[in-house]
């Protein structure tokens, strides 16, 4: 109870999905670090999922 969000996969998108977030309004703020993080995060939340989707739907399709 103390991290359900950590214990379901869902959570673990949206976690990384508020620190994408994060890294967004710091990179907005003007900072010179933060924008290079931001759009590396950004895809690697789009790619896991979109991994996750694909190997999935590869299976039945072979």
């Amino acid at each position: 109870m103390s991290n359900p969000l950590v214990t379901t996969v869902n959570g673990r998108v949206r976690a990384v999905a508020l620190v994408s977030v994060l890294a967004l309004g710091l990179a907005a703020c003007g900072q010179g670090d933060v924008p290079l993080a931001s759009p590396t995060t950004a895809p690697s939340t789009t790619s896991t999922a979109a991994e996750t989707t694909t190997t999935t739907e590869a299976p039945p399709v072979t």
